[in-house]
């Protein structure tokens, strides 16, 4: 009962949200990332020549966000891990807090 008293001004599915929100931003940007790799690649695959970057391809929008390179992708896969691990995380806080 004391362990519970710390947990008093945590609001119910705050964390289980935040994880679901970090899990689909991560998807998302990481299919984001796949298109612009195929938008890159597959053109200079048919014309047998040297990949371009996202950037040069459609130079009127801003591509800095869109993941390129091996690292970045790691980077985003480990944004949604983080996320699923945090919405686990709160999902357990949430059954321990209703027991």
């Amino acid at each position: 009962m004391l362990v519970r008293w710390h947990y008093r001004g945590y609001q119910r599915g705050r964390l289980r949200g935040a994880g679901q929100l970090l899990t689909n931003v991560a998807a998302y940007w990481c299919m984001f990332g796949i298109v612009g790799q195929v938008v890159t690649a597959v053109p200079a695959a048919i014309q047998r020549r040297p990949a371009q970057t996202l950037a040069d391809a459609v130079p009127n929008v801003a591509t800095w966000w869109v993941p390129e390179h091996p690292v970045a992708f790691g980077l985003v896969i480990g944004l949604g891990v983080l996320g699923f691990f945090l919405s686990i995380t709160g999902k357990r806080l949430d059954r321990y807090l209703n027991a």
